[in-house]
């Protein structure tokens, strides 16, 4: 009964103990599905709040289970005599839960530090590319200006005028006319948006 008692509460304190790395691993891997299906047809995609509590309850339940489960045949055996068999087993299942528990601390807590960093280090670069897509609209919008006498109204206007984008960043020239313009741009695996006009000015609105 002891042997019994102790596997189960272990088992069960070492699952609940897991749940926070458990959760920021979860989190993290949305995080990573969302990104990479950003510039893909797939529209919809449950949010981070759901998909990690209903993986978190998954786990719980799952580890909860196991541990019960695995509580009721230690007592079988032990009620069949194979009291040295039911110890075995249960330091063996003891061990790994031991085992998991500190690989998802250590998984989690490299996700946790890693992952915002690179995320920040990509979005960084996404904005650059939406910053040089406004850098080159402005030098075709001032080259259209000097043959034309106005600005041009979209970018494909512009393409013959040195006016290329790459099919990750989405452009949209708002305003045209003869006296200025005004487009705003934004990468589509980044959240901001940017706003530039005739001056030259780039400012992020979003």
């Amino acid at each position: 009964m002891i042997i019994k008692t102790k596997s189960l509460i272990h088992n069960i304190l070492l699952t609940l103990l897991s749940c926070l790395p458990f959760w920021i691993i979860v989190r993290s891997a949305h995080d990573l599905l969302t990104y990479a299906l950003l510039t893909s047809d797939f529209e919809y995609f449950p949010s981070r709040w759901a998909t990690g509590w209903i993986a978190l309850f998954l786990f719980i339940s799952a580890g909860i289970g196991v541990a019960l489960k695995s509580s009721m045949r230690v007592e079988r055996m032990m009620a069949d005599g194979n009291v040295e068999a039911a110890e075995k087993y249960s330091k063996k299942l003891r061990r790994s839960y031991t085992i998991i528990t500190v690989v998802l601390w250590g998984a989690g807590l490299y996700c946790g530090i890693a992952l915002p960093g690179f995320f920040s280090y990509m979005k960084k670069g996404h904005d650059s590319m939406a910053k040089v897509a406004l850098n080159k609209l402005t030098e075709a919008q001032t080259l259209y200006h000097k043959s034309s006498g106005t600005y041009a109204p979209d970018a494909l206007t512009l393409e013959r005028f040195g006016l290329h984008i790459e099919p990750d960043v989405t452009l949209n020239i708002n305003t045209a006319d003869k006296n200025c313009w005004k487009a705003t741009v934004k990468h589509k695996k980044s959240p901001n948006l940017f706003e530039a006009d005739c001056s030259g000015n780039i400012a992020q609105i979003k």
